[in-house]
């Protein structure tokens, strides 16, 4: 016993009859089950003769025996069809469907074109494989990473890796964060016990920027980069009185940060944050994702911190008002074509709310009710790594973005959101407001004030609307779209088109 670590114990083995030409065999090396086992369930075969079949949940997937536990075969591989990969972080190569994810226990893994369940990936780290990054505009250049920041890149698309720590200090986090935007993908960022690293070249060199209030080192802390403000990023380990876990933001690129005041509701999460996100056209909207039993499981803020509301509704009883799971939640994706859908990952599968957060609901769309540890959008596609039946996608367009609002619910004014996805390729959606019956007109210019386009001229209901505009006859570059109603200039944005 681990209690009585001076004490000296003798062990009697006896083998059944019968069995002792099991015990003998040369054991075939090639031929064993992954370490790290998790369970174990027995199959009778013919209870008269002792034969059985063993089924082994570990961290290489499933693995069987046939003939009473001598052998195990894995089962997670092209040729059985088994796909039990425990990813932590996935990332999408630009414009292209190739994928890159880190997995527990087995490594980095790079798929082939367009891969299926059955097409098997190229192993490109060892170890265990956390976040992984894919430059936006430049589909050479990728990031990979394994405990304590052990962070490498390839600028090859994968065919050499190459250690990419230079200039990183402290003490590293075991489950490696990294971060990146697609308007700035020369920027990336990590943590450490010293504070947030930050890259200005793809994580050629690394800056230190210290933070001493209520930082520390765990091994669930968080990094992210607002998808709709690159100079924004979120970084900390958790919402609590701990002198050390507390959730900081930057709206500088990370040269400085300020901690976030802690939640102030009845059933607050007070402990270590399980996921991080942001929202892909509000810069000072954030989400904290908990897994405390009985706590508020998703909170968000709108004005970087300042204040925090429970999405999750967890009551003074410790249970969900609203249909939340009372489950670890690792991960959250606002839909930018329809920002009243939320998507979130737990530890139980995939729920969502079409209603911003009033009403949740299990996602009863052919995904297996698996734990989902991160989701990205890239490209009009959301990605999934899930945490035992390897990485998902879906379509935007075939998202469902049904508004669930409530009668009369309608917009307080005019409002023209950032274009997404941005940067594009080569079409992107607009996504805009309008308050009461009104004449909108949607005009795209180029850099130097020429029309290219106008998306629409015509009468409004009160309402929330999207247009995509496709520029595939347009070069790369920068492009304005401006709103008017009733000849009033309401709002103008910037996009960028990159083929």
């Amino acid at each position: 016993p681990n209690n009585l670590p001076n004490q000296t114990m003798s062990i009697e083995f006896k083998v059944a009859e019968g069995l002792e030409r099991t015990i003998d065999r040369e054991i075939d090396p090639n031929i064993l089950a992954h370490v790290d086992h998790h369970n174990l369930v027995p199959i009778p075969i013919d209870p008269s003769r002792g034969d059985f079949w063993l089924l082994n949940a570990n961290d290489g997937g499933v693995a069987i025996s046939t003939d009473n536990g001598r052998l195990f075969r894995e089962l997670d591989n092209a040729f059985s069809g088994y796909n039990t990969a425990q990813f932590y972080g996935v990332a999408k190569k630009p414009g292209s469907p190739f994928y890159v994810a880190g997995s527990q226990d087995n490594g980095t893994w790079r798929s082939f074109n367009n891969p299926d369940n059955r097409r098997g990936w190229v192993e490109q780290l060892g170890g265990d494989g956390f976040e992984t990054l894919w430059h936006a505009t430049d589909p050479d250049k990728i990031m990979g990473s394994s405990p304590f920041n052990s962070i490498q890149r390839s600028v090859n698309g994968g065919t050499s890796w190459a250690s990419a720590t230079q200039g990183l200090t402290g003490t590293g986090q075991f489950i490696t964060t990294l971060a990146s935007s697609d308007m700035a993908p020369d920027n990336v960022y990590t943590s450490s016990g010293d504070g947030v690293g930050y890259s200005r070249n793809f994580a050629e060199t690394w800056t230190m920027t210290p933070i001493t209030q209520s930082w520390g080192v765990h091994s669930g802390g968080k990094v992210r980069v607002s998808i709709a403000d690159p100079n924004v990023v979120w970084a900390g380990y958790g919402m609590d009185s701990s002198p050390d876990r507390k959730l900081h933001v930057s709206k500088d690129q990370g040269l400085s940060f300020e901690a976030a005041a802690l939640p102030t509701m009845d059933r607050a999460p007070e402990s270590i944050i399980s996921g991080l996100a942001t929202h892909p056209t509000e810069s000072g909207t954030a989400y904290g994702l908990f897994s405390r039993y009985g706590y508020a499981k998703v909170l968000e803020t709108k004005d970087y911190g300042q204040t925090w509301t429970d999405l999750s509704s967890f009551d003074t009883t410790g249970a969900s008002t609203n249909g939340f799971p009372d489950v670890a939640t690792h991960d959250l994706v606002v839909m930018p074509h329809a920002t009243n859908v939320l998507w979130v990952g737990t530890d139980i599968g995939l729920f969502k709310s079409k209603s911003y957060g009033k009403e949740w609901n299990y996602a009863h769309s052919g995904l297996p009710a698996v734990a989902v540890w991160r989701m990205k959008i890239r490209d009009d596609e959301v990605v999934l790594a899930t945490h035992g039946r390897g990485v998902w996608t879906v379509p935007l367009g075939e998202v469902d973005v049904a508004i669930d609002e409530e009668p009369g619910e309608l917009p307080s004014g005019f409002s023209l959101a950032q274009n997404y996805p941005n940067p594009f390729n080569a079409s992107t959606t607009i996504h805009f407001k309008v308050p009461s019956e009104a004449q909108v007109r949607l005009t795209v210019f180029d850099a130097i004030g020429r029309k290219v386009s106008v998306l629409t001229d015509r009468v409004y209901p009160p309402g929330e609307y999207d247009l995509n505009w496709n520029a595939n006859e347009l070069a790369s570059g920068s492009y304005f779209y401006r709103m008017e109603s009733e000849g009033k200039l309401i709002d103008m944005q910037k996009m960028t088109l990159l083929k």
